[in-house]
């Protein structure tokens, strides 16, 4: 049986479910989109999108600046989070992007690390 792979990130993610908005600029256009933050960490999300334009099927969401803003069900503060796509699979009722943190308020950095430990 093999085992699994042990998470080598700086800091491990934590798994979440939490509702949120992405907004990704591509070719001079902005895409919206409702989305759920599976998981997290201080340096980057794996985001799910469910409702997204059709257009997001066709392009290459690699390396794609994003602003994300989310809220996890156990805390009041809403998120936002400046991001760069990293990784992108197209599911057939989904699209999983993987992306890491740019860039995020002070105060928003330090309720994300009261939250992610």
């Amino acid at each position: 049986m093999q085992q699994a792979n042990p998470d080598l990130r700086k800091s491990p993610r934590k798994e979440v479910l939490a509702p949120a908005v992405i907004h990704m600029e591509k070719d001079g256009k902005v895409y919206r989109s409702q989305a759920i933050v599976r998981n997290i960490s201080m340096e980057g999300m794996l985001v799910a999108l469910y409702d997204y334009d059709e257009d997001l099927k066709e392009l290459d969401l690699e390396n794609v600046t994003a602003k994300i803003r989310f809220r996890c069900s156990d805390a009041d503060t809403e998120y936002v989070a400046s991001c760069l796509t990293n990784r992108a699979e197209k599911l057939t009722y989904s699209i999983q992007i993987s992306a890491v943190i740019t860039k995020m308020s002070p105060e928003h950095l330090q309720a994300m690390q009261r939250y992610c430990s």
